[in-house]
C-alpha cells in the first residue's frame, strides 16, 4: 500500500509542473502584446484615451511681421547738379507696415499735371508734410498744388504708390515728408519722379529711378 502512494506521487508531480510552466508562458505572451501595444499606440496616437497626446494644429495664414519698420531717404542735387534720391534701391519686408521719411533739400519747383499731384497708395491716403515754404500745406494732406511740386516718388506697375514732395526752403532748410505703406506682393518694383525736374536725372538709373524690392 504504502509503495503505491509513493509510485503515484511521483508520477503526478512532473505534470503538475508542466502545467503551471505552460500557463506562466502564455501569461507572459499576453502581458508582452499589450505592452507593446500601449507602446505602439504612444508613439503613434492610434487613439487608446491618452489625454497626453497633441491636438491637431491648423497653419497660421495670417503675414508674419515684427512691427513697422522705417526707411529713410533723402533728396539732394549733386556737385555736378543732378537731383538724385538716396538711396536709390533698397529692400523692405512684404506684408509689414513701411514708415517712409524723405527729406527733401531741393528748393527747385516743377509743374505737374493735376492727377500727379494727389497722393495715392499710402496707408489713410495721405502723405505728412512739415517744414518748407512759408504759406505752403503743412500736416496730413492728400495733394498739393500742381505748380508746388518739387518731384514725386512713384510706382506705376504692381502697387500703385504716388506721393508728392513739395520744394525746400533752402539748401540747408529741407522739408519732411512721412507715409506709410504695405507693400502686400513679394518682388522687384520700379519707382520714378514723374515731375520734369531734370531731364539727366530722370534719365539715369539711381537718381530720379531705382528698384524696390520686396520679399
Amino acid at each position: 500500500m504504502t509503495s503505491d502512494v509513493k509510485g503515484r506521487s511521483s508520477k503526478d508531480a512532473p505534470s503538475a509542473s508542466v502545467g503551471w510552466t505552460a500557463l506562466g508562458a502564455i501569461a507572459l505572451v499576453g502581458v508582452t502584446l499589450v505592452v507593446g501595444w500601449f507602446g505602439f499606440a504612444m508613439m503613434y496616437d492610434v487613439g487608446v484615451g491618452n489625454p497626453s497626446a497633441p491636438a491637431a494644429t491648423t497653419p497660421s495664414t495670417s503675414p508674419s511681421s515684427s512691427g513697422p519698420v522705417s526707411m529713410y531717404l533723402t533728396i539732394v542735387t549733386t556737385p555736378g547738379g543732378m537731383d538724385q534720391y538716396l538711396p536709390a534701391n533698397f529692400s523692405v519686408p512684404a506684408n509689414t507696415q513701411i514708415n517712409f521719411q524723405v527729406m527733401n533739400y531741393d528748393n527747385g519747383v516743377n509743374n505737374v499735371s493735376s492727377s500727379i499731384s494727389q497722393v495715392i497708395g499710402t496707408l489713410d491716403g495721405t502723405e505728412t508734410v512739415s517744414g518748407g515754404v512759408p504759406g505752403a500745406p503743412t500736416g496730413a494732406v492728400s495733394s498739393l498744388p500742381a505748380g508746388d511740386i518739387s518731384h514725386t516718388f512713384s510706382i506705376l506697375k504692381g502697387q500703385v504708390l504716388n506721393v508728392v514732395m513739395p520744394p525746400a526752403l533752402g539748401p540747408n532748410q529741407p522739408t519732411v515728408i512721412t507715409f506709410s505703406v504695405v507693400f502686400t506682393t513679394p518682388g522687384s518694383y520700379t519707382w520714378l519722379c514723374q515731375a520734369p525736374c531734370d531731364i539727366n536725372s530722370m534719365a539715369a538709373p539711381g537718381f530720379m529711378s531705382g528698384t524696390i524690392t520686396v520679399s
